[in-house]
């Protein structure tokens, strides 16, 4: 029973660590198109989608045993959270 318990818990956290992934590209597209001088207000959206997918990778990363997509998921949310605010920062988006 246990090990039934741990299996369902090491699937979930598998999956948050591919849906860090996922929300890590797409707010890095949804970033790459926000550099555009007119979008850049898809750089707020870019936001919230790279830290919901630094918070699964957080948690994928501290309960799964394979760490591999969490770890890509957070790195790659962590690089593009970094553009977004400088971006923010140097296109007056945040006052």
């Amino acid at each position: 029973m246990f090990q039934e318990c741990n299996r369902g818990l090491l699937k979930r956290s598998i999956t948050m660590g591919a849906a860090s992934l996922i929300l890590a590209i797409l707010g890095a597209l949804v970033t790459l198109v926000g550099i555009i001088p007119w979008l850049h207000i898809l750089n707020w959206f870019a936001g919230g989608l790279l830290v919901i997918a630094i918070i699964l990778g957080v948690v994928s990363t501290v309960t799964s045993e394979k760490k591999g997509t969490a770890i890509a998921g957070l790195a790659t949310s962590l690089i593009f959270l970094i553009v977004v605010i400088l971006r923010l920062a140097l296109g007056i988006g945040i006052r």
